[in-house]
């Protein structure tokens, strides 16, 4: 499939093997991932967070937890590395039960790995 983006560019989409190459070949011409890249990695936590009050008002101390609560409000998640956001949902790209798995292994704004 040859299929321009928006910006003109033209990208071709393979399957995930598990594995880094260290060198990609198309159209006889070798690709050589960025070594930078290698090395970035990301988290993605909730625009909005879910707080926890007792019945004073005060906010509930709630330990260290697996994942971060997202608020009933939330929307999307944000990058750690870049700062964009990806949807939260029904139809998200995030499972809607702890720890709020993204179903994506690489940030598709800034390339970093994912990491919990």
């Amino acid at each position: 499939m040859d299929k321009a983006k928006s910006d003109g560019t033209k990208g071709l989409k393979l399957p995930s093997t598990g594995l880094r190459p260290d060198w990609i070949e198309c159209d006889e011409r070798v690709y050589v991932p960025s070594e930078d890249l290698a090395e970035t990695t990301c988290t993605f936590t909730p625009d909005l967070e879910d707080t926890e009050w007792d019945e004073d008002g005060n906010e509930v101390d709630t330990g260290e937890q697996e994942a971060i609560k997202p608020h009933e409000d939330c929307e999307s998640f944000l990058c750690s590395n870049c700062g964009r956001s990806m949807f939260y949902g029904e139809n998200g790209w995030f499972e809607l039960d702890p720890p709020y798995t993204p179903k994506f292994s690489y940030c598709p704004y800034c390339g970093a790995r994912v990491v919990s």
